[in-house]
């Protein structure tokens, strides 16, 4: 493997926890990937899964497969998705990349990241936290997210003000209104 002071990246993806990795064609780094590739094509390294335990990576790419010791993964590209299926460490693994998010499927886990501002810029994961139903609930909560972001502080909101009804409307009313867990502000 060639040392990390030759390392020069063409690329990389950073998620808000901070994980992610830098890549060229040769080598991907990151904090939980070391993988280089061999003068023979072949790569050799160390990928840490969700264990957080270095798994060793030995493996060959040919025609958009990437197999070796402890991977399986096939590699697809189909318009502007990347889609990579397998398995790493006998785990079915599933990631969906465009220039907009990232999902991530395993059998544990399913998360999505939307990209942020900066190159290769992603935010943390989007989970769902609530399926809300009533429609009361609904607007007192977008009017306290309006508020929230005016500047004003939330206290008793009228229940009729218009961004509360345009983004009710939007919602459907009545309608389920799904939550996801993110970071300031909300995509009504």
């Amino acid at each position: 493997m060639s040392s990390g002071a030759d390392f020069q990246p063409t690329g990389g993806i950073v998620v808000a926890s901070g994980n992610g990795a830098r890549f060229n064609a040769n080598q991907v780094m990151g904090p939980k990937v070391h993988v280089s590739q061999r003068s023979d094509g072949t790569w050799v390294g160390t990928i840490r899964g969700d264990a957080g335990t270095p798994t060793p990576i030995d493996a060959t790419f040919q025609g958009g497969q990437f197999v070796g010791s402890n991977i399986r993964l096939g590699i697809a590209r189909e318009g502007r998705q990347t889609t990579i299926v397998g398995s790493f460490q006998d785990t079915i693994v599933r990631f969906e990349v465009t220039a907009m998010d990232i999902r991530v499927r395993t059998g544990s886990r399913s998360d999505n990241y939307v990209k942020i501002a900066g190159e290769g810029k992603y935010s943390g994961p989007l989970r769902l936290i609530a399926t809300l139903q009533d429609p009361a609930v609904i607007r007192k909560i977008l009017a306290h997210l309006a508020l929230s972001r005016s500047g004003q502080s939330p206290g008793s909101a009228p229940a009729d003000s218009g961004a509360v009804a345009s983004c009710s409307d939007r919602l459907g009313g009545a309608a389920d209104a799904v939550a996801p867990a993110t970071r300031g502000g909300h995509s009504c």
